[in-house]
């Protein structure tokens, strides 16, 4: 049986000890991950309608124009 993991131990990520998910969290918001993952979100997003607009015109094509639009635009 695998033994449970010391709930005071440290991770390591790369050289980076972790002492808690605030540590983690904080780590993440200091970074530019979060600015370079909306870009990349965005960019999906741009290539995703230039495929649609090559949809004939339909209610379908519409919802899912709708749909790339929130997800995109969400904020959580």
């Amino acid at each position: 049986m695998a033994s449970r993991p010391n709930s005071t131990a440290c991770n390591e990520v790369g050289n980076i000890k972790m002492r808690s998910p605030l540590q983690a969290r904080n780590l993440v918001r200091q970074s530019s991950a979060i600015s370079r993952a909306k870009q990349l979100a965005q960019a999906y997003a741009d290539e995703a309608k230039n495929v649609l607009e090559q949809l004939p015109q339909s209610e379908v094509r519409d919802a899912l124009e709708v749909f790339v639009e929130r997800i995109v635009g969400r904020k959580n």
